[in-house]
């Protein structure tokens, strides 16, 4: 129907004209109230944000040095971290001389994830980056 003749129809209902498929010959077009489409549109939106599962990456620093007592400190924290639903960096730090014994940082890693191992799966393997040894870990399913 010409465009007119669709507008008055719109006029007398109430509703507005709204261009569904604008490269199609002829353009199709759509009566409908187009404030309440937006509307719905922005609720649908917002509810869709409000049932997603955001998991957040903590990260958790030690260096080789690190005595015992202050790394059970640290994996109690990384246990609640995991049991939050987090993913967690466990990064080994070195300095000065101790890049030259990375083999140390990459032990205690392992020996890390190892008393991980009941509750936690390895994402990203131990690597090394700058000045950091470093690996990601996520809660066993």
């Amino acid at each position: 129907m010409p465009l007119g003749q669709a507008l008055t129809i719109a006029e007398q209902v109430g509703l507005d004209v709204v261009e569904v498929s604008p490269n199609s010959f002829p353009p199709v077009c759509k009566l409908m109230d187009f404030g309440r489409y937006k509307y719905q549109l922005k609720k649908k939106n917002k509810d869709s944000r409000k049932s997603q599962v955001i998991i957040k990456t903590k990260e958790v620093k030690m260096r080789p040095v690190t005595d015992e007592h202050d790394v059970k400190v640290k994996m109690e924290k990384i246990r609640t971290f995991l049991q939050e639903g987090n993913k967690v960096k466990i990064g080994i730090f070195l300095k000065g001389r101790e890049m030259m014994y990375k083999e140390r940082a990459f032990a205690m890693l392992d020996r890390l994830i190892k008393m991980l191992e009941d509750s936690a799966v390895v994402l990203e393997t131990p690597k090394h980056l700058g000045k950091t040894v470093y690996a990601v870990v996520s809660a066993k399913k």
